[in-house]
């Protein structure tokens, strides 16, 4: 296990251990790596009667009441795992989550366009759908994409979901952000990026980021040596940059991804504003 691992190396090398007691301390009370990916107490505010979350259906899709809205999950997913799943997605959002996208400050903000780059059942969307003229959901899981249909019905004329994912290139699959942006004739943009460790690449096909997307959101988590380069990457393009707090235990990372060795730890993600 990850966690064991962890702990083990850094009871080996007490010298490194400083900057991450609180971690270490939530590591230690930790049963399995799921629960170590965010070592910090509010998991268990959100975790503990994850249970009594209500799961409805229609049309063979199961959903869950989000904020007074329709959140649909894969057909094949039992109930129990969209309990379960849907209470970790809020708990990623806590304010003091590392993985937390929106701040205070962002949410004063109007934006005219959202761009949720790996979006998965998209409830950064639906949380924002009101407050932007057109979002443009990007997922290149086909899992997801009836029930993103599902989800975003009621807002057909100002939701385009498409099914490929952000590169630095055009064709096979893939979209560059500079191409969404003169496509969909995009300003005063917020850019949401959670696409598995192919964020760096997706900068690499954004163009003149900045004139079409006044915010980033990018996860800086994926890959060792992600939170350099991506702010190298975003400084280039005259953001002022943030980390969000405290830091994520990568547990479960995709087969493309390597599990992280010391220091273990990686900030959660990158917030970027032109101004």
């Amino acid at each position: 296990m990850l966690r064991e691992t962890v702990l083990e190396y850094y009871r080996e090398h007490p010298d490194e251990a400083m900057p991450y007691r609180e971690e270490l301390r939530r590591l230690e009370a930790c049963d399995d790596d799921y629960m170590a990916a965010y070592p910090y107490d509010f998991y268990d505010r959100h975790m503990r009667d994850y249970q009594s979350v209500e799961v409805r259906h229609e049309n063979g899709l199961p959903w869950v009441l989000h904020r007074g809205r329709r959140l649909f999950f894969p057909a094949f997913w039992s109930d129990h795992l969209v309990r379960y799943k849907y209470r970790y997605l809020c708990m990623e959002q806590d304010p003091e989550s590392p993985h937390c996208y929106l701040t205070p400050e962002l949410c004063r903000r109007r934006f005219c366009a959202l761009i949720d780059a790996g979006c998965a059942e998209g409830m950064l969307t639906l949380e924002m759908i009101d407050e932007v003229e057109r979002t443009i959901l990007v997922e290149c899981d086909p899992d997801w994409l009836p029930p993103l249909e599902a989800t975003f019905a009621p807002w057909k004329e100002k939701a385009a979901i498409l099914p490929c994912k952000l590169s630095d290139d055009e064709g096979d699959g893939s979209v560059t952000l500079d191409s969404l942006a003169r496509q969909y004739e995009l300003q005063n943009a917020l850019l949401k990026m959670d696409i598995e460790g192919y964020e760096a690449q997706a900068l690499a096909g954004a163009g003149d980021l900045a004139d079409y997307a006044s915010a980033v959101l990018c996860c800086a988590y994926h890959r060792a040596g992600d939170a350099v380069i991506l702010y190298d990457a975003l400084a280039r393009h005259g953001y002022h940059l943030s980390f969000s707090r405290g830091y994520m235990l990568f547990s479960s990372p995709p087969a493309h991804l390597l599990l992280p060795g010391p220091p273990y730890f990686r900030k959660g993600l990158l917030r970027g504003n032109v101004f």
